[in-house]
């Protein structure tokens, strides 16, 4: 990747250190001297160059696993009280929202406390719940969940032992743990627009595998490392293209209605 930046490799290592102490992208690019909008370019080739480092943990027939979702509210894309153009999909609200309003990441954590995160819509939510599950579980594998928990439907469809949490029992320690970093990850940014949310995942999953003494170190090394040998598959028109997930409500709307007509 970064034979193909135009970017002095003195700057890349300066958001290297940046971007592992997850600072802001005006504080990356006072570092770095570049601007905003670069410093944010270079924050999603980052998150990118992730996607293939993050390990996916597998599971044993006698393994457990934790597994929720969370739903932080939907965030658009720029600084809207400086678009006037900006027109969004729904009228704007003052606290919350409703659950179509919402982003549902799927959040599977492992024995050992790996955690697997992956972003879905309500549109999407049971396909991507059993494809994931399929992917990290094996028969036998037991799966503790919330009582209404999407996880859970699919893992029993899948064949798995479920454990349903009731009042304290199954109690999902670990997950909470991963739920209770997560909140604090994507508060440290002050929004992530929803078709963003992704990236920041393979970031956040990442980063975890550092914890301890000298993870900053070895983050900052080792993310030196993958940007050099790194690659991306999404192009810069590409990105700028990317659909949120209430664009792909209204695909399954309009679908269904073709269907029904």
């Amino acid at each position: 990747m970064l034979s193909r930046s135009h970017l002095p490799a003195e700057a890349w290592a300066a958001f290297a250190r940046c971007f592992c102490a997850r600072l802001t992208l005006r504080e990356c690019a006072e570092e770095c001297g570049v601007s905003p909008k670069t410093a944010w370019f270079m924050r999603v080739r980052a998150c990118e160059a992730l996607r293939g480092e993050v390990t996916v943990f597998t599971t044993g027939p006698e393994d457990a696993v934790e597994a929720d979702e969370a739903f932080p509210p939907e965030s658009f894309s720029g600084n809207h009280s400086r678009n006037p153009g900006f027109e969004p999909w729904r009228a704007p609200r003052r606290r919350g929202g409703g659950a179509r309003e919402r982003d549902t990441l799927l959040t599977v954590v492992g024995s050992d406390g790996s955690a697997d995160v992956l972003v879905s819509s309500s549109a999407t939510v049971a396909a991507d719940a059993r494809g994931r599950l399929a992917r990290l579980a094996h028969r036998g594998t037991r799966v503790a969940c919330e009582m209404s928990s999407s996880l859970g439907t699919a893992a029993g469809a899948l064949g798995l032992e479920v454990a349903r949490s009731y009042s304290g029992e199954h109690a999902l320690n670990a997950l909470n743990a991963v739920h209770s970093a997560l909140k604090h990850f994507i508060a440290r940014f002050r929004g992530v627009a929803s078709r963003r949310m992704q990236r920041y995942m393979w970031w956040f999953c990442r980063q975890a595998s550092y914890r301890g003494a000298g993870g900053s170190r070895a983050a900052t090394s080792a993310l030196l490392s993958i940007l050099a040998v790194g690659r991306y598959r999404t192009t810069r028109r590409a990105l700028f293209r990317e659909e949120y997930a209430v664009e792909a409500r209204v695909a399954v709307r309009v679908a269904r209605t073709s269907k029904k007509g």
